[in-house]
């Protein structure tokens, strides 16, 4: 097998294995379920992976990366711009994998995942305190602690997540402009979304 090959079929199981979890969560996926959706051999899947959780961690990493690849430009932005494309993004990455929260919820209580979690909240809690202490600087929001506003953010995107999976849609631009509007001061908020 070549090199080509081999990472075309590591693709393969990975979005294979993607799907099932989505599908069932951890617990009740299989190596085999994922083998036949990869249509390939269980010992094929164990040639790319160790076990199941190595498979998750994979999966899960990649969606992380892919994220987190989109957040490079926002540092380029203004800072209200910044904040607002970083909610946006959340909502509609969310929006359109939903099977993928889904997942996360099902599955938050898996113990191997804990590190990985707190490190991508944390990457994203200095991002957005970033933002946040840019915006102040500029004197485009006005907020005393930007550690805590920053969290207050990714809780408030967290429960509007939820609350779309599990009750249906919300206006998810009216619902982040919100978010930015308590942030700017009222004389800058046209300003500030120049």
């Amino acid at each position: 097998m070549n090199k080509r090959s081999a990472e075309q079929t590591r693709k393969r199981i990975a979005a294979a294995a993607l799907k099932v979890f989505c599908e069932k969560g951890y617990r009740p996926a299989t190596i085999r379920k994922i083998a036949e959706r990869a249509e390939t051999s269980v010992g094929g899947v164990y040639l790319y992976f160790r076990n199941k959780e190595m498979l998750y961690r994979e999966v899960i990493s990649e969606q992380a990366g892919i994220f987190q690849k989109q957040m490079g430009p926002l540092r380029e932005q203004s800072p209200y711009g910044a904040l607002r494309s970083y909610i946006l993004y959340n909502l509609d990455f969310a929006l359109n994998k939903k099977e993928l929260v889904s997942l996360h919820l099902k599955d938050y209580d898996l113990k191997f995942m804990n590190s990985f979690r707190r490190s991508f909240f944390n990457s994203q809690k200095v991002l957005v305190e970033e933002i946040l202490k840019t915006g102040v600087e500029r004197g485009t929001f006005t907020i005393k602690d930007c550690e805590h506003t920053a969290l207050l953010i990714l809780f408030a995107i967290r429960g509007a997540i939820t609350s779309h999976v599990t009750h249906g849609a919300e206006d998810v631009h009216r619902l982040c402009d919100s978010i930015c509007n308590l942030l700017c001061a009222n004389e800058d908020r046209e300003a500030a979304r120049g």
